[in-house]
């Protein structure tokens, strides 16, 4: 008698678009972070609106970049697709909010930099050596 084996339980990693909350948790939590960061330094500091702008853009770059490291690291495959997914979705809830908040979308300049960031991440992800757990 033949039984049928159930098949085995699919990675979050293997899906295809099943990864994107948790890396936009990363990267949320990233910007979040990083946000918090500028904010305090504003606290101690008179500095201009350029500069204010320039740290608020330097987050925002460094947030899609580990959001595309980290989900590129964890899926192992496809790192440019992964990195390039996961700064459009970024973009994505930061133009709603941005609409949302002050009817200001955000500059096309800003989404490059963003989604090339997270796509540069992806791929060094991808590429970074997985370390062997210990036996």
């Amino acid at each position: 008698m033949r039984t049928k084996r159930i098949p085995s339980r699919r990675s979050i990693w293997e899906s295809r678009i099943a990864y994107l909350p948790l890396a936009l948790a990363v990267g949320c939590c990233m910007l979040s972070a990083g946000l918090m960061g500028v904010a305090g330094l504003m606290q101690f500091s008179d500095a201009p609106e350029w500069m204010l702008s320039l740290m608020a853009g330097v987050v925002l770059v460094s947030s899609g970049y580990g959001m595309g490291y980290f989900s590129g690291f964890h899926r192992r495959k496809r790192g440019m697709q992964t990195g390039l997914f996961c700064g459009i979705i970024l973009c994505c809830i930061l133009w709603a909010f941005g609409m949302a908040w002050q009817q200001i979308g955000g500059g096309l300049i800003r989404i490059l930099c963003v989604c090339v960031a997270s796509t540069w991440g992806g791929i060094v992800g991808v590429n970074r050596q997985h370390k062997k757990p210990p036996r």
